[in-house]
């Protein structure tokens, strides 16, 4: 969608609901800038694992239908809520408004379920039959009521692809992620380039290791070389790392922007852990600050004792972004 020149008449945007933040807002206007007359679509299903059963410790609802499913049957069962009443499940409805607000000025439709508010174990009972068994993705039944509703809401709009164009993006952002290669053409590092797989499983992936121990009178520090070509204009540095709910998984790191005369211009401590993740590991991006024109150094540096790790002693880099657009602080993408 970036480099090439594809027109798009309808594009659907999913994402995390409990990552949801201004970003979508960043989104929504570049889309609309790039294709000024598709139709554009935000997806925004709640799942049932985000409910919670609070007798038995804010259990999430994937894990108590996990333990009272039979197993040998994958259609969801509603009789598993048997026995329980209103007052026994939360829910924590998050910030629709967010949403909302990046529709209406990206001129964007919403999709999405009714909020469950009072009647939480009929939206459990009417909508569990939508999903998989860890009440997290939809099954077939699930992505084609999704597909229903989208061609519901184009058959309404008697829409006329004969108007559909392609425009240029307002701004052209230097992004690399060699998360999934393993090499890097837009920028230098001194830090080893090593391979992992999230949650310990799935295809091999790449980062850049932050190591602990780096020795700024030595010259070992962690070190990636940028260079802002935006004449004398600022440009804006955002860092993807992987990010986990296990505080005992990666430790926090502190990374600053140094200037060709040895001057910090913005400092950010890189956190790894993601508020309420489940055992979800995601690559994760955060805003470090502006970056002044010519070259700069981003040095990164471990700001823990890292020895009571369990997993990682370093925090792995899989990506930068330079832009000369400053964008909202974070985006968080599920690979």
């Amino acid at each position: 969608m970036v480099g090439e020149y594809h027109l798009y008449d309808v594009i659907v945007v999913e994402f995390l609901r409990e990552h949801a933040t201004g970003a979508m807002m960043d989104l929504g206007l570049r889309l609309r800038y790039r294709f000024p007359h598709a139709i554009l679509i935000f997806l925004d299903y709640w799942y049932p694992d985000e409910f919670y059963y609070k007798p038995e410790g804010d259990k999430s609802f994937g894990q108590f239908y996990e333990e009272r499913r039979m197993p040998s049957y994958d259609v969801f069962q509603p009789e598993v809520l048997d026995g329980t009443d209103e007052e026994d499940w939360g829910y924590q409805a998050y910030n629709r408004a967010v949403l909302q607000e990046a529709a209406d000025h990206s001129n964007a439709f919403v999709l999405e379920f009714p909020e469950p508010n009072n009647k939480k174990i009929d939206s459990l009972k009417q909508y569990g039959t939508l999903y998989l068994n860890d009440m997290r993705h939809f099954n077939e039944v699930g992505h084609a009521f999704v597909r229903d509703k989208i061609v519901e809401l184009l058959a309404s709009l008697n829409y006329d692809s004969s108007r559909s164009r392609v425009g240029e993006f307002e701004s052209k952002d230097h992004c690399e992620l060699w998360y999934e290669t393993g090499s890097m053409s837009n920028f230098q590092s001194n830090m080893e380039m090593i391979q992992f797989k999230p949650n310990n499983q799935g295809n091999t992936k790449y980062a850049l290791e932050v190591k602990p121990g780096e020795n700024e009178s030595s010259g070992t520090r962690n070190a990636i070389d940028i260079f802002n070509p935006w004449g004398e204009d600022e440009a804006y540095l955002y860092v993807s790392y992987m990010a986990t709910a296990d505080q005992n998984y990666y430790p926090n790191a502190l990374a600053e922007i140094m200037n060709s005369h040895s001057k910090t211009t913005a400092s950010y401590i890189l956190n790894t852990t993601i508020p309420n993740g489940g055992d979800t590991e995601i690559v994760t991006n955060y805003k470090i600050g502006p970056v002044d024109p010519g070259n700069s150094v981003v040095h990164l540096r471990i700001l823990e004792d890292t020895t009571s790790l369990t997993e990682h002693y370093g925090v792995y880099i899989v990506g930068l972004m330079l832009t000369s657009h400053q964008y909202h602080e974070r985006i968080a993408a599920d690979f």
